[in-house]
């Protein structure tokens, strides 16, 4: 299998996973927030789409661990499943999949245990994920391992929001209508944002902490590029919050369009984070 194949389709398939699992968290917040939200069908499509992603997930821990090809896959893969950790993860993965499968296409699940079902499945996704990267290295039930968790949904939610709400504003022109239901995802969005500086940052020192030369390594120079992304995101997040929100009724199309920026330096942001978790300065 080519090496450079290899390398990349790590960061393209993480990204991937992130961004359905922003799209799931942002379709059950938005509901909360605006009660004419239509987040059934979204939160369904995801999950369809994330059921698609869980194999390519597993043939690409399968090929990294053991360097098989289609001839000895299944047996390969069965091996990577029952005894490796990022295995079991995976297996967590499907759990928390099937979790969100059953609450969404169950006819007889209310919709509040429906959101409730997604939110548990968001948070052992993320949980999922942190533990299948360097933070479990101290221990899969360790401090790390639930502040990366945290970063990660955190981080997701945020994007998640910003999507959905930039997707109501196109279907919905009654920005009066919507002025209530903006400040209160404001506010989410705030603590979102908090959470996810708070835990970034106790990220990077843990892992300033424990790599050698880590100032001279390309793993520091994404990290700082990111950083810089995060800080004009802020700004930005800050302008809306502070600026264009009291007056929004006036300065909607400002307000959407700094919105809309957010949302790709996000996603950009995400792109970094996956090349980040694939990779690990020297110990």
């Amino acid at each position: 299998m080519s090496e450079i194949f290899l390398t990349w389709f790590e960061p393209v398939l993480l990204t991937s996973l992130y961004c359905l699992l922003a799209l799931l968290s942002g379709s059950v917040l938005m509901s909360l927030v605006l009660k004419t939200w239509a987040w059934h069908k979204l939160a369904q499509n995801t999950i369809c789409l994330f059921t698609l992603l869980l194999p390519c997930y597993l043939w690409h821990i399968t090929v990294s661990l053991t360097d098989s090809d289609w001839s000895n896959f299944s047996t390969s893969a069965k091996l990577v499943i029952t005894q490796s950790h990022l295995g079991q993860m995976w297996l967590l993965l499907c759990f928390a999949n099937l979790i969100a499968m059953i609450a969404l296409f169950y006819p007889k699940i209310s919709d509040k245990n429906q959101k409730i079902a997604c939110l548990v499945a968001f948070w052992l996704a993320c949980l999922a994920r942190a533990a299948s990267g360097h933070a479990a290295d101290a221990g899969l039930l360790s401090g790390d391992v639930w502040i990366h968790s945290l970063h990660i949904a955190a981080a997701c939610s945020w994007l998640g929001m910003i999507i959905c709400y930039l997707w109501a504003m196109i279907k919905n022109q009654q920005h009066a209508q919507l002025s209530t239901a903006t400040r209160h995802l404001s506010e989410v969005a705030t603590l979102c944002l908090m959470a996810m500086v708070l835990t970034g940052f106790a990220d990077s020192l843990r892992i300033y902490q424990m790599a050698n030369n880590f100032w001279q390594s390309a793993y520091a120079s994404l990290l700082f590029i990111k950083l810089y992304l995060v800080l004009i995101v802020l700004a930005l997040a800050g302008i809306n919050r502070w600026v264009m929100m009291p007056r929004l009724l006036s300065y909607h199309r400002a307000f959407y369009s700094i919105a809309a920026v957010e949302c790709l330096i996000l996603i950009i942001i995400l792109c970094l984070a996956a090349l980040l978790g694939a990779s690990m300065p020297d110990a």
